[in-house]
C-alpha cells in the first residue's frame, strides 16, 4: 500500500477525531465513513484507462473514429467489439465493420502491441479501492480499541466472575499455570471473563449495572445404556424435482402415458441423473394429467399377465373394441415371452368339433353299431370358429407371405383326417341326412371309404372302412401365430396413433408378476391370462375350479436318406394320438395325459420323453405304420387349465375377480383361464367377450354359461 503524505495523514486524524466523536451511535458513524469514501473516490476522478474507453467507445466516439486512418480505426474495431463498432461506423456513414476484414501481418503485429499496451496501461493505473479501504481499516479498529477501554472501565467498577459450568468448579486458590510454559486450553484461568458483544447500541440508562454476560448452562441429555436400534427402514432424504426434471417428465407422460416411468426413465436418462426405476415417482407421474398439466386426458391403462393364446387374444381386443376417441395403454406381462408357455409348444391343430355324443344305431358304414357314436358341434361352436379365424386373418396379414421354412410358416396344413381306429375318441361330427345340422358349413366334413382315405394318406389304415375329411381345418404354427399377433396389436397401434384425437399402444414387458397389488395402483384393469399359472398368484391360491395337466409331444423327423416323404397334400391325422405334420419331413405326436402336475417347465428330460413315446409311438403307428421309420429328434412339453366339466361341455373360466382377489383399489381383475386342450379354437371368443366387459366395466355382457363357476 503506498504511503500517505502529511497532509493526507492530517486529514485522516481529523476524521478519525470526527468519529470518536460519535461514539455510541454507530449507525451515525458508518453514515459518516461512506460519505468519506464517496468524497474520496469522487475526488479521483476518472482513471486513464475510462478516459480512453470514453474516447474510443463512449460519448465522444464519434469524432474520434472520423478523425483516425484506417489502421487505427481497425484498432477501435478490435477495443470496442463487433456490435458497438457496428453501431459506431453506421452512425460515420461507412462501411460496416465485420470481423477482421484486414488480415496482413502488419495488422496483425498492430493488434498485438494494442493488447500488451493495454496491458501494460493495466499495470500503471493503480486502482484507488484498496487505498480507500486500508483507511476504513484503520478507522474501524480504533473503534474497536476505544470499545475495549470502556468495557474495561465498566468493569474494573463491578467485578463478577463468570460462572463456571461443571459439578467441581475450581476455586481462586488454585495455582495458576507456571510462567514459562505454554497454557493448555484445559487449564483453569481465574482472570478469563466473558461478555455478550451487542451489535446494536441501547438507549443510555436501559442497561442495568448489575447485568452481566453469562454463559447457558448446558443441555443434559439422558444416554441409555442399551446400543441404539438400527433404523432399517429409515428412508432416505426425498430430492426435489428440478423445472427441467419436471418439464420433461410431463412430456414423458404425454408420450408413453401416465405411470409408465420405466420408459420415461430410459430414454431420458441424461436428464434424470440419479434417479431410480422405483420409487416416489409413481404419484406424481399420477398427477400430472390429473391436475391438468398434461394438456390431455390420461390414458386408460390395462395390464395382461400372459402372453400366450388368451393374453394377446385380450390385447387384441382391448386396442381393437375401446372408444375410437380415447387414449389406451395395454401392457403385456410375460417372463418367457410371445409364446413361452404352453400356447407355443401346443400341436395347433383347429377345429369345432367335440368327441361327446351318444350312439348311432343306423349308418350304412358302421359294423359296430353299439359302440359308434354320433358326435356334434362344441356349444358355440360356430362363433368360436369365426373369432379364431378373425384372429388367424389379423395374424397372417401382419406376418405377410408365409415363410421358406417349416418355423417361418404360420398354417401348416389346412386339411385333417380322422381315422376311426378306436370309436371311443375322435374329434368330429358324422355327416348324414338327419344331422346336416350339426356340420359348421365354414368347416364342412366328408365321409370317405378306406380307398378315398388312402389315396389322400397313402399307407393309412382305416379299420372300420371309412374316415371323416375335414378340408377346411387347419393345423397352425402356435410359435408363429402368436407372434404375428402381438405384431398386429403393435401395427393397429401404429395406425391408429397416426390420428392427433387417438393414441393407443401396445407393449411386452418380460417379467413375472409376484401379486396383483402391485400392478393395481397403476392400472385401470388387470386381465390374467396365465393359463395354469393363475393359481400361483397368492391372491388366487386355491381359489379357482381348475386342474393342471401336463402333456408331452414327441418331435420326429424322416431320415434324410429315406426317398419316400409324407405329400404336402396330404392332410394331419386324428386319432388315438394326433400326427401334426408341419412339412414333408417333420412331425409331431400327441399328448400324454399327465394329471396334477405342478411342472411348468416346457423342458423334458429324457426319462419323461421316453415315457411318453412307449406311449404314443403305438397309438401312432396303428393309424400310420410309416411312422416307424421317423427318428425321434426332441420332446416339448406344457401344462394345461382344465376347467370343470358343465352341461355345455368343458367351457372357459371368464369373469370379474374383484370378489375374489379382495379390491382394495380402482383397479378392477378379469380372469381368462380354463381354455385347457381347446385353447386355439377358444381364445378368440373369449379375449372379445373379456375385453368388452373390462372396456366398459360390466361383468354382464359375458353369457353366464362362464361366469357360472363363481356360484357357490
Amino acid at each position: 500500500m503506498p504511503r500517505l503524505t502529511a497532509e493526507d495523514a492530517s486529514l485522516v486524524l481529523d476524521h478519525v477525531a470526527v468519529l470518536r466523536g460519535l461514539w455510541g451511535d454507530r449507525a451515525a458513524a458508518e453514515e459518516r465513513v461512506r460519505e468519506l469514501l464517496a468524497a474520496e473516490w469522487a475526488a479521483i476522478g476518472q482513471s486513464r484507462l475510462e478516459e480512453a474507453a470514453e474516447r474510443i467507445v463512449g460519448d465522444g466516439a464519434i469524432e474520434t473514429w472520423s478523425a483516425a486512418d484506417e489502421v487505427t480505426r481497425a484498432k477501435y474495431c478490435v477495443l470496442a467489439g463487433e456490435q458497438r463498432a457496428c453501431e459506431i461506423q453506421c452512425k460515420l456513414g461507412g462501411p460496416v465493420f465485420q470481423g477482421n476484414q484486414i488480415s496482413t501481418p502488419e495488422v496483425h503485429k498492430v493488434v498485438d502491441s494494442l493488447k500488451s499496451s493495454c496491458a501494460n496501461l493495466h499495470s500503471v493505473v493503480e486502482d484507488p479501492l484498496p487505498a480507500a479501504k486500508a483507511v476504513a481499516d484503520e478507522v474501524l479498529a480504533a473503534r474497536m480499541d476505544k470499545a475495549a477501554d470502556l468495557n474495561a472501565g465498566e468493569v474494573s467498577n463491578q467485578p463478577v466472575a463468570c460462572d463456571i459450568a461443571g459439578p467441581s468448579a475450581p476455586t481462586d486458590n488454585r495455582e495458576a499455570p507456571k510462567k514459562g510454559a505454554s497454557p493448555s486450553l484445559m487449564d483453569w484461568n481465574p482472570t478469563a471473563r466473558t461478555f455478550l458483544w451487542e451489535d446494536s447500541p441501547e438507549p443510555e440508562g436501559s442497561r442495568s449495572p448489575i447485568h452481566r454476560p453469562h454463559l447457558p448452562s448446558p443441555r443434559r441429555t439422558t444416554v441409555s445404556p442399551l446400543q441404539p436400534a438400527d433404523n432399517k427402514a429409515k428412508r432416505r432424504k426425498a430430492r426435489k424435482w428440478c423445472a427441467l426434471e419436471e418439464e420433461t417428465l410431463r412430456k414423458g407422460v404425454e408420450q408413453y402415458g401416465n405411470g409408465n416411468w420405466k420408459d420415461i426413465l430410459t430414454n431420458n436418462a441424461d436428464v434424470f441423473i440419479g434417479r431410480k426405476a422405483e420409487g416416489h415417482h409413481i404419484g406424481l407421474l399420477r398427477g400430472l394429467l390429473d391436475s391438468g398439466g398434461g394438456g390431455r386426458a390420461r390414458p386408460i391403462r390395462y395390464a395382461v399377465l400372459g402372453a400366450g393364446f388368451a393374453g394377446l387374444s385380450v390385447a387384441w381386443h382391448l386396442l381393437k373394441h375401446s372408444s375410437k376417441d380415447s387414449r389406451v395403454r395395454v401392457d403385456i406381462y410375460d417372463e418367457n415371452g410371445v409364446g413361452g408357455g404352453a400356447s407355443g409348444v401346443s400341436g395347433g391343430l383347429l377345429h369345432p368339433y367335440s368327441p361327446k355324443g351318444f350312439p348311432l344305431h343306423h349308418h350304412k358304414h358302421c359294423k359296430c353299431r353299439n359302440i359308434l357314436l354320433q358326435l356334434k358341434l362344441l356349444w358355440r361352436g360356430g362363433e368360436f370358429w369365426k373369432e379364431c379365424m378373425d384372429l388367424l386373418r389379423c395374424a397372417e396379414q401382419a406376418n405377410g407371405s408365409d415363410g421358406a421354412s417349416e418355423d417361418e410358416t404360420l398354417i401348416w396344413r389346412r386339411q385333417f383326417l380322422c381315422s376311426l381306429y378306436t370309436c371311443l375318441w375322435i374329434y368330429i361330427t358324422l355327416l348324414f341326412k338327419g344331422n346336416a345340422q350339426s356340420c359348421l358349413q365354414s368347416c364342412s366334413l366328408e365321409v370317405l371309404d378306406s380307398d378315398e382315405a388312402q389315396c389322400l394318406v397313402p399307407g393309412l389304415r382305416v379299420p372300420l372302412n371309412f374316415a371323416v375329411y375335414m378340408p377346411l381345418a387347419l393345423n397352425i404354427n402356435p410359435k408363429k401365430y402368436l407372434q404375428a399377433l402381438f405384431t398386429a396389436c403393435q401395427n393397429f397401434s401404429d395406425e391408429v396413433s397416426l390420428s392427433s384425437s387417438k393414441w393407443k399402444e401396445c407393449k411386452l414387458y418380460k417379467e413375472h408378476i409376484n401379486d396383483l397389488q402391485q400392478l393395481s395402483g397403476d392400472y385401470d384393469s388387470v386381465i390374467i391370462c396365465l393359463g395354469g399359472k393363475a393359481s400361483s398368484l397368492p391372491e388366487l391360491t386355491n381359489k379357482l375350479p381348475l386342474r393342471t395337466c401336463r402333456g408331452v409331444i414327441a418331435g420326429f423327423k424322416l431320415p434324410s436318406d429315406t426317398v419316400e416323404i409324407y405329400g404336402s397334400q396330404s392332410p394331419s391325422i386324428l386319432s388315438d394320438a394326433w400326427l401334426a405334420f408341419q412339412g414333408p419331413r417333420t412331425v409331431s405326436i400327441g399328448s400324454t395325459w399327465q394329471w396334477k402336475s405342478e411342472n411348468y417347465s416346457t423342458a423334458v428330460s429324457n426319462d419323461e420323453a421316453l415315457t411318453a413315446m412307449e406311449e404314443l409311438l403305438p397309438k401312432a403307428s396303428a393309424v400310420y405304420p410309416g411312422i416307424t421309420k421317423w427318428k425321434f429328434v426332441q420332446a416339448r412339453a406344457g401344462i394345461r387349465a382344465m376347467p370343470p366339466l358343465t352341461a355345455n361341455g368343458s367351457l372357459p373360466l371368464l369373469g370379474c375377480l374383484n370378489n375374489v382377489v379382495g379390491k382394495r383399489s380402482n383397479c378392477n381383475f378379469w380372469l381368462v383361464g380354463g381354455l385347457g386342450a381347446r385353447g386355439l379354437l377358444y381364445h378368440g371368443l373369449a379375449g372379445k367377450l373379456t375385453a368388452k366387459a373390462a372396456i366398459s366395466c360390466d361383468e354382464s355382457l359375458i353369457p353366464s354359461e362362464f361366469t357360472c363357476w363363481k356360484k357357490p
